[in-house]
């Protein structure tokens, strides 16, 4: 009999979900907005973009990747990752938005947008890369959770968020602490194969 925490083919590697992305595969684009939705908004904040603007800019985005996703390349074939090429996405879109004089960002730049643009990506550096990830981990995890039993969810809940040692998690749910590493692995390495080339 076939484990209940099999994941399905269909969705082991995140290259499936590039792959349904170029093919304007629906499942694809919901998994792709439900991972990375809340980290453009996040990076729209941090440019600068007024709270009204942003839900446009965030549509402007995901409008975007959807007519230029055939021109990804990943690391795979000399690119970047897929959270590199969105955040570029976005930046470029902030940059149209003030370009076209609908706000000025903050200090003002130049008129010219060429220099908006190197404005935004020196405040690159201030974003904070490993938040980023543990969020994206977190929206995954919300994505792959119905392939775990709530069990294996809860050793990897308390090994990895909480902090608690596998011998402590171990002796709290009468497991042994080989089954707790174990439980701890499966899920993540069924997170890693989700975001494999779309996070770093």
């Amino acid at each position: 009999m076939a484990s209940s925490e099999t994941p399905p083919a269909s969705a082991t590697l995140s290259s499936t979900l590039l792959e349904g992305l170029r093919a304007s595969q629906p499942s694809a684009w919901r998994r792709l907005v439900h991972l990375f939705t809340p980290l453009v908004y996040r990076w729209c904040r941090g440019w600068g973009v007024p709270r009204k603007d942003e839900d446009d800019v965030v549509q402007e985005v995901f409008t975007g990747v959807w007519g230029s996703i055939g021109g990804y390349r990943g690391r795979d074939q000399g690119g970047g990752s897929f959270r590199g090429w969105l955040r570029t996405v976005t930046r470029r879109k902030v940059a149209n938005l003030y370009h076209k004089g609908k706000r000025h960002p903050k200090p003002a730049a130049s008129d010219s947008e060429e220099r908006r643009l190197l404005d935004l990506e020196a405040t690159d550096a201030s974003f904070d890369d490993a938040a980023e990830i543990a969020a994206l981990y977190q929206r995954a995890l919300q994505l792959i959770s119905g392939e775990f039993t709530p069990r294996t969810l809860d050793i990897f809940q308390r090994t990895t968020v909480d902090g608690q040692s596998a011998g402590e998690v171990a002796a709290a749910l009468e497991l042994s602490t080989g089954a707790v590493y174990q439980a701890k692995h499966r899920v993540m390495t069924r997170l890693r194969e989700e975001l494999r080339g779309l996070v770093e």
